[in-house]
C-alpha cells in the first residue's frame, strides 16, 4: 500500500500534539485547553485514516471534511496557547505544521469535489 503523505503528516502530529499536552498537564497544569487541544488534534489523523478507508468518494469528501474541521479548531487552541503565558517551544512547533495539514487538506477537498462533480456530469451524458 502507498503511503499517504497526509496520513503521515497527521500521525506525526497527533504524537506532537500528545506530547505538548503532556507537557502543559505536567509543567503548567493546564488541563482545559490541553484536553482541547489533544481532542481536536488527534482527531485530524483519525478522520484522515477514515478516509482513506472511505466507502465511496463522497464519504472520503466528508471525513476529510471533518480533518479539517479538527485542524481549524486545533490551530485555534494553538494560537491560544501561543498568546498566554502557556506558549513554549513545543506549543510553537505545532504552529506550522498545523497550518500545512489545513492546507494540504483544503486542497484534497477541492480536488475531490472537483473530480466528482465531473464524474458527475459524465455520468448524466
Amino acid at each position: 500500500m502507498a503511503k499517504s503523505i497526509i496520513a503521515e503528516k497527521t500521525l506525526d502530529f497527533s504524537v506532537n500534539v500528545v506530547r505538548a499536552s503532556q507537557f502543559l498537564n505536567q509543567e503548567k497544569h493546564e488541563y482545559d485547553i490541553s484536553r482541547q487541544l489533544k481532542r481536536a488534534g488527534t482527531s485530524i489523523g483519525a478522520n484522515v485514516s477514515e478516509a482513506l478507508n472511505a466507502s465511496s468518494r463522497k464519504d472520503f469528501i466528508h471525513k476529510m471534511t471533518l480533518a479539517l474541521k479538527e485542524a481549524n479548531e486545533a490551530f485555534y487552541w494553538i494560537q491560544i496557547l501561543k498568546r498566554t503565558d502557556y506558549n513554549h517551544e513545543i506549543i510553537s512547533n505545532l504552529e506550522y505544521p498545523c497550518h500545512e495539514i489545513i492546507k494540504i487538506l483544503r486542497s484534497i477537498i477541492l480536488t475531490s469535489k472537483s473530480s466528482l462533480h465531473h464524474s458527475t456530469l459524465k455520468d448524466s451524458q
